[in-house]
């Protein structure tokens, strides 16, 4: 009689409940009892899940968890998807919380959660094993709800949860949430018998209006400090387990380690400046009389997508760039003589020019034409802003795109014009003073997805980071063989190809 895998890790026989009483009714699979045993060793010393099926439930867990950073994740029936998170973080298996679990469950099969003393988040499922179930199929059960069963919650700048009916599912994908520990039981009912799956998280229960995680554009980012972005999964991994070369998030949580902190925080703060004092009416415009103040002006945040963007269009080293459609763009080719160690300085002295420069043509808030530069970094509506920069034969070349256009012909005004004390007073979404900060309006930015540059008619689907990561791989072994590099078992080599295109379009996608 081949034993099966038991709820505990441990084995029985398809023909009874009674391990040991089937041992000495079938001597002959002891010798296989004990194999089985060695093969399905706990994941914790003293444990009762398996390693093979804990293994089989973090991949479970984290592979939903990564559908939701690409936005893949469809909200059952609606018609449509999830947000894309970001900060999204990578599940591992908790000794302490499955041991946990074991004593909260003790030997019984509930229907509602045992509850746990230290307030934990409980995750538990109850049926009749009528499958032959264990911890990694109920789990994927579990999962699996959020593809029929629309998911309910606010989409704001981070999805918040609204209905406690989504709450195993919410448990289990909540961006914070690190540390996960199961136990699987079965228990006597009637003629049959149930399965309970009852787990733990390091996390306390998930309440009506708690963020479940940010909304994000698709890609790795906002990922805590401490962690990386492991590429394969998209999510946030332990730094421990980091592989050399890998990019650790801290401040700024952006993909792009060659850009140092102190660049950003510059780049950020010389636009805001910028806008503050305009804001404020101390900002000088043409003939050096002060522009009126801003009732309404946006503070900038920094937004890693846009930066990847813009790092794409500076790497080209184009005297002019165009942006993704719908959002504005200022570049500068920076003539220097060799590549300094930081290039801060020479970066925010170019965007202080450019903007004195654009300054001096404005009489009011009306846009003028031909002055775009100062349209988009003075524009209201802009929340949103990423600079990167790239060498380029002894230039700097920089760019700046703004998740607002405001050169676009639609706007006239470039912000609500005031008086003294006027600062403010109609900051959005509620036309007041509200969510002002010294002199700018804090308005978070929304969720829009990542920009394509290469294939622009599709930059919802797919993202330009997998787009080049296909697109690489597949050459690269289209060049192997083209060189006659590739292996053939029969011949060793496959003969070089005669004529190799190398695959660049997205007509296909």
């Amino acid at each position: 009689m081949k034993p099966q895998v038991n709820v505990d890790g441990g084995a029985f026989f398809a023909d009874s409940g009674n391990t040991q009483r089937d041992r000495n009714r079938f001597p002959a699979a002891t010798a296989n009892y004990e194999i089985f045993i060695m093969i399905s060793a706990p994941f914790c010393s003293g444990g009762k899940a398996a390693k093979e099926q804990v293994n089989e439930v973090l991949k479970l867990v984290n592979d939903r968890r990564t559908l939701l950073v690409e936005g893949k994740q469809k909200n059952g029936n609606s018609g449509n998807q999830l947000p894309p998170a970001k900060g999204m973080t990578k599940i591992g298996w908790s000794c302490e919380l499955e041991k946990a679990a074991t004593k909260n469950l003790n030997s019984s099969c509930p229907n509602v959660p045992p509850g746990d003393g230290k307030g934990r988040a409980e995750i538990i499922k109850t049926e009749n094993n009528t499958s032959n179930e264990n911890l990694a199929t109920v789990m994927g059960k579990v999962l699996a709800s959020i593809d029929t069963k629309t998911f309910s919650y606010l989409d704001t700048p981070a999805l918040h949860y609204t209905s406690f009916a989504d709450a195993n599912y919410a448990n289990l994908v909540r961006s914070t949430t690190t540390e996960l520990g199961c136990v699987f039981k079965t228990c006597p009912e009637g003629k049959g018998e149930n399965y309970t799956l009852y787990c733990l998280t390091n996390q306390k229960p998930v309440a009506v209006g708690d963020v479940i995680y940010e909304v994000g554009t698709g890609v790795c980012s906002g990922c805590p400090q401490g962690t990386f972005c492991e590429v394969d999964s998209k999510l946030c991994a332990p730094t421990l387990d980091a592989p050399p070369g890998e990019t650790i998030f801290k401040d700024f949580k952006c993909r792009n380690s060659l850009i140092a902190e102190e660049w950003r925080t510059n780049m950020l703060e010389v636009h805001n400046e910028n806008r503050r004092r305009l804001a404020k009416g101390s900002q000088k415009g043409e003939g050096g009389a002060l522009l009126p103040t801003a009732k309404n002006m946006n503070e900038l945040i920094w937004d890693c997508s846009l930066e990847d963007a813009a790092y794409e269009r500076a790497a080209e080293c184009t005297e002019t760039v165009t942006p993704p459609d719908g959002y504005g763009a200022v570049s500068s080719m920076i003539t220097t003589k060799a590549n300094p160690c930081n290039a801060t300085s020479m970066a925010e002295q170019a965007v202080q020019d450019i903007w004195e420069k654009g300054s001096e043509k404005q009489a009011n808030n009306t846009k003028v034409a031909g002055n775009d530069d100062f349209s988009q970094m003075a524009y209201y509506k802009t929340n949103g802003i990423g600079c990167s920069y790239s060498w380029c034969d002894g230039k700097l070349s920089l760019v700046c795109l703004y998740n607002k256009d405001g050169s676009a012909k639609s706007v006239k005004k470039l912000f609500i014009k005031g008086g003294a004390g006027d600062t403010c007073k109609r900051c959005e979404p509620n036309n007041n003073q509200d969510n002002c900060v010294n002199g700018l309006c804090q308005v978070p930015l929304s969720y829009v997805h990542s920009p394509s540059t290469i294939c622009p008619k599709n930059a919802v689907s797919v993202t330009d980071n997998l787009r080049t990561i296909a697109l690489d791989m597949h050459n690269y072994y289209r060049r192997q063989l083209a060189m006659g590099w590739a292996k053939d078992k029969q011949i060793t080599y496959a003969k070089a190809a005669a004529a190799m295109p190398e695959l660049v379009k997205c007509s296909f996608e």
